[in-house]
């Protein structure tokens, strides 16, 4: 461990499925005391309204963009087992952002412009 007990791994995956225990974690990490309240929401929006790019449109692209960044994904699981964190079902599998994307349907993410939210 390069930093030992300085230094919190988590993965973006946690962030996505279970927010609230993220920043509790988090917080405890940074010494923080208190909890959230049980109305805080963590909302999670799509602020371009749509995929950004138009990578996850060219599938050729994308492919060999994940076979260049495999050697990342590999680090990233040995990181992660080093602190100790499970190893998260997206990086086993290798999913990205285009997956994620594909996976929602658009209108199940609110659009939000400036601190505007359509939708939520």
């Amino acid at each position: 461990r390069l930093y030992g007990h300085k230094m919190k791994v988590m993965h973006l995956e946690d962030l996505r499925l279970n927010p609230s225990n993220f920043y509790e974690d988090l917080a405890s990490f940074v010494g923080a005391s208190g909890s959230y309240p049980a109305e805080a929401r963590f909302r999670k929006v799509n602020s371009r309204g749509k995929y950004g790019t138009e990578l996850c449109k060219n599938a050729t692209l994308e492919a060999a963009l994940r076979r260049k960044l495999e050697p990342e994904y590999r680090a990233q699981e040995q990181i992660l087992a080093v602190y100790g964190v499970p190893i998260p079902q997206s990086l086993r599998l290798r999913e990205t952002r285009c997956d994620r994307l594909r996976a929602l349907a658009e209108s199940d993410m609110p659009i939000c412009v400036d601190d505007y939210c359509d939708g939520s």
